[in-house]
């Protein structure tokens, strides 16, 4: 599998690695357009929930119809 070419020009490492890295960090959520699901590339997934503000960061829980579950951060201007 690690030596396999994807659509995108990855190899599956590659895209097994980004998806491990965006389930730790997180996306980053606009407040005019949501967040984008980094897996199937859908905007505005769904908020499943939102933590109250911590200093200028809001971090928010997201369930995308593709069925991925990732975070979203926000951070104050």
């Amino acid at each position: 599998m690690s030596g396999l070419k994807e659509d995108n020009g990855l190899t599956a490492t590659q895209i097994k690695e980004f998806i491990e890295l965006s389930k730790q960090k997180g996306v980053d959520f606009n407040p005019r357009t949501g967040a984008t699901c980094p897996i199937c590339r859908t905007e505005r997934a769904e908020v499943t929930r939102t933590m109250p503000w911590g200093g200028s960061l809001r971090i928010r829980y997201h369930k995308c119809k593709c069925g991925w579950t990732f975070k979203s951060m926000e951070v104050s201007t």
